[in-house]
């Protein structure tokens, strides 16, 4: 069972029905985030407070009824949620599951607008909780999205396609699939799509071991970097010197997992076979990101070439950035 809980819900729905599955949930020893007991002064705003404790929580609640379902501040909770990869839980009260936005409206949920049946909701909800979380890779060194960031929907997806083929058999296969990446001019917005990519939470979840971020960039430190990415990945062997015994060195902490490396900015395939030759595992990918459609081809690499914005998206942009 998850140690703490965030729940969402709006004031004017139903309140009491908040109060009484807060006291039920920690009566069984749950951590729960409510807003009466734990930021009893609480604003309208959705805070970095608030933020700070969804994150820190294992999973959301969201309580749905009419209000919470045309409040923003309850809709930037569940989104903030959904953004850094928290499983969510809608728990119907007075609202139909046909209400809830589209994001939400495939997932498992509880029903408690019969009165008559809140025990056997509340125990549902209890062994629903005990299942195990898929566990998530962490993320090391992968840059924030900019602010005015515009989602690129097709590149990504594309990426994403070639970045999770061959992970769901029983044996991963190391082959085309596992180098891949997009290249373009200077501006096109490939390390954002990498880094947007990187955070996806399909991503995360196929990639438990975790998702590893290396700028190379011109004239990269090679052995530098590599030592860091081995401290990343819990290197305990002596320092080395060498980029071939930094590759033998990577290549012993890949072998066995689930990860994604992004080698960002590459500008020389001699660099890429640094990190990306033959020390991936069997169920790591490496994504590399390069102005130079060759690099990619000398890797062995499948590749995506990312051209400058519709004319749409790109005024999209302007206006986000004009205000």
């Amino acid at each position: 069972m998850p140690d703490s809980l965030f729940l969402s819900y709006a004031r004017k729905d139903d309140e009491p029905f908040v109060r009484r599955l807060y006291e039920d949930l920690t009566g069984e020893g749950l951590r729960v985030w409510f807003d009466r007991e734990s930021m009893p002064n609480r604003g309208l705003k959705f805070t970095r407070e608030i933020a700070d404790a969804i994150e820190a929580a294992d999973r959301l609640l969201l309580v749905v009824g009419p209000r919470a379902l045309t409040s923003d501040y309850v809709e930037a909770e569940w989104r903030h949620a959904l953004a850094v990869c928290k499983p969510v839980h809608p728990l119907l009260r007075r609202s139909n599951r046909a209400d809830l936005p589209r994001e939400l409206q495939g997932f498992d949920m509880r029903d408690f607008r019969d009165e008559a049946r809140y025990q056997a909701e509340l125990q549902s909800l209890l062994r629903q909780l005990r299942e195990p979380a898929v566990p998530i890779g962490l993320l090391v060194g992968v840059p924030a999205l900019p602010q005015h960031f515009l989602s690129r929907p097709d590149d990504l997806d594309a990426l994403k396609k070639i970045a999770l083929a061959d992970l769901c058999r029983p044996v991963a296969l190391v082959g085309t699939h596992s180098r891949f990446g997009p290249y373009g001019a200077g501006g096109r917005g490939k390390t954002t799509l990498a880094a947007a990519l990187a955070r996806d939470c399909d991503i995360r979840h196929a990639f438990p071991g975790g998702v590893f971020w290396v700028e190379l960039g011109p004239e990269p430190s090679l052995v530098s970097l590599q030592a860091a990415l081995a401290q990343s990945l819990g290197d305990t062997g002596p320092a080395f010197t060498e980029v071939a015994v930094g590759r033998a060195r990577l290549s012993t902490l890949l072998a066995d997992r689930a990860c994604l490396l992004v080698l960002d900015n590459v500008w020389d395939d001699r660099h890429a076979w640094a990190f990306a030759s033959d020390t991936l595992g069997p169920r790591c990918r490496a994504l590399i990101t390069t102005r130079d459609a060759r690099v990619l081809e000398l890797l062995g690499a499948v590749a995506w070439p990312l051209d400058v914005l519709p004319e749409s998206e790109a005024l999209a942009l302007l206006a986000s950035w004009a205000k």
